[in-house]
């Protein structure tokens, strides 16, 4: 006779299986139903993919990438990934189709993970199911985990390293602490933007190490006769994507003086002119810096294949007229602070691509006060939980991160493109 224990209706679980079966199902429609036109970048990373597929190793710059920018010298993680999961589409399904399957599966295994997460977080089960509602309900996240792109598995990434690093908080152990590594050093070789993470990731963990060996870990020295197979597979994966980071950014340092070098450094100009966002930021500057006059400036944007970034190009050069002939105050940072987190909202709860669907300011004006609501929560359980407490590490690095992007690099491109 089974206990009452297992026969037991748990409503959490419900929830979470719900959730997650509903998340996969509107995925999959995403994936067969979306126009390649719509998510941010899916041609370009579509194009790239296949590329890679031609090749077991990383193809080289030739007149058939110039479209793509150049592919040598930038983090290749994800489109290697992609091109060996080409040469398995046995199928018969459109590559394009099968590639968004693929991010498909990539996007739910992050949700999982992020169970695992929030689970190391709090043992409340509403709040638990309440992140994986929120999680698989948001948007964006929603419409890029159905198309080809490497933030997919760059989100992929930052999860597990956040998984990996609080698990060792919790439990110090040289495995959880080879998952961090992996996540980390495998992050930095999947996109540019994961590289501040890299940083933030590697600062807290250092700090939870020595803190960890403070408190007397480990409790005897491993020796190679107690390590297992499995941790010396995870050893060595960390060995080798280390070495392939130093390669590929120490190898960038040495020969371009930057870590990710600019296209017309690796191409010539007339070559460099066949990527898209190449020729939409070139025919901007030129215009702006007196170079090419309108007319010229928008005939050479009439020439760029892509629609969406031919409509940018065109109302960037829109903007950089009205400049001149009627100029406004530039925002400080202060003031751009305000416009980027609205702007983030806004693409993270609506759909914001080469075609976008905002959500209306009421909408936005309730998330806004979840999120406080939220933030008051965080603070006094903060000062009432410190010791234990992890969402204070994730709030430190959201808000280094966003601070990192918002005026580190976004700032930047905002008075380039709009002074």
């Amino acid at each position: 006779m089974k206990s009452a224990k297992a026969t037991r209706f748990e409503p959490y679980r419900a929830v979470v299986l719900a959730a997650l079966l509903y998340y996969a199902i509107r995925l999959i429609f995403y994936a067969v139903t979306l126009s390649p036109y719509v998510p941010p970048d899916e041609v370009t990373h579509f194009g790239i993919c296949r590329l890679f597929a031609q090749t077991c190793l990383l193809p080289e710059n030739t007149s058939e990438t110039w479209a793509f920018g150049q592919v040598t010298h930038q983090p290749y993680l994800y489109y290697w990934v992609m091109g060996r999961m080409l040469q398995l589409n046995l199928f018969s399904l459109p590559d394009l189709l099968f590639l968004r399957l693929v991010n498909v599966a990539i996007t739910l295994a992050t949700a999982v993970v992020a169970l695992l997460w929030i689970r190391l977080v709090t043992d409340n089960r509403a709040t638990q199911g309440l992140f994986v509602v929120m999680l698989t309900n948001t948007p964006m996240y929603s419409l890029v985990g159905a198309s080809i792109s490497y933030d997919n598995l760059t989100i992929a990434w930052a999860v597990l390293g956040l998984y990996g690093l609080h698990r060792f908080k919790l439990h110090p152990s040289g495995s959880a602490l080879v998952l961090a590594g992996i996540a980390v050093l495998a992050g930095a070789l999947t996109k540019q933007a994961y590289l501040p993470l890299v940083a933030i990731y590697t600062a807290l963990g250092l700090y939870m190490v020595i803190k960890a060996l403070g408190c007397g870990w480990p409790a005897q020295r491993p020796s190679w006769a107690t390590i297992s197979a499995r941790q010396v597979i995870g050893l060595g994966l960390v060995l080798l994507l280390l070495v392939l980071n130093l390669r590929l950014y120490g190898g960038n340092l040495r020969q371009y003086g930057r870590l990710i070098p600019a296209t017309d450094q690796v191409l010539t100009v007339e070559q460099a002119m066949q990527y898209r966002i190449y020729a939409r930021n070139r025919i901007v500057r030129l215009y702006r810096e007196g170079h090419r006059s309108y007319a010229e400036a928008s005939k050479m944007a009439a020439k760029i294949d892509h629609p969406g970034d031919r409509r940018a190009t065109r109302y960037l050069l829109h903007l950089a007229k009205r400049q001149t002939s009627h100029p406004v105050d530039l925002m400080n940072r202060g003031q751009y602070a305000a416009f980027w987190w609205h702007t983030m909202m806004q693409g993270l709860m609506g759909i914001s691509g080469h075609l976008s669907m905002p959500k209306p300011w009421v909408f936005l004006a309730v998330c806004h006060v979840i999120l406080f609501l939220a933030l008051v929560t965080l603070v006094v359980s903060w000062r009432k939980y410190q010791p234990k407490i992890l969402l204070v590490d994730a709030a430190l690095i959201f808000g280094c991160y966003a601070l990192i992007l918002m005026q580190g690099v976004n700032y930047p491109i905002y008075r380039q493109f709009y002074s």
